[in-house]
């Protein structure tokens, strides 16, 4: 189900985009931490705010809703 409302472009941060991204590409918390030289907690925090601002119910809704709202592409990466 595609959510309700249309998703703005500045809906999320960078940093929520580039972590969706990453998200939408099947890295996990601790990939991305690692990688971004943050906690996992932090990411943790991003993938929430992110999910709780375009309304999804999980993970996967999340990625699904970047890629078909043209913030992230099909490789996850975002779109300007």
């Amino acid at each position: 189900m595609v959510p309700q409302r249309i998703v703005r472009h500045n809906a999320l941060t960078a940093r929520e985009v580039e972590i969706v991204g990453l998200v939408a590409t099947g890295h996990d918390c601790a990939d991305i931490a690692g990688g971004l030289g943050i906690s996992e907690r932090t990411v943790e925090a991003h993938v929430t705010s992110a999910r709780l601002k375009l309304g999804a119910r999980n993970r996967a809704h999340l990625a699904a809703i970047a890629a078909w709202s043209g913030l992230i592409d099909p490789s996850g990466q975002a779109i300007p």
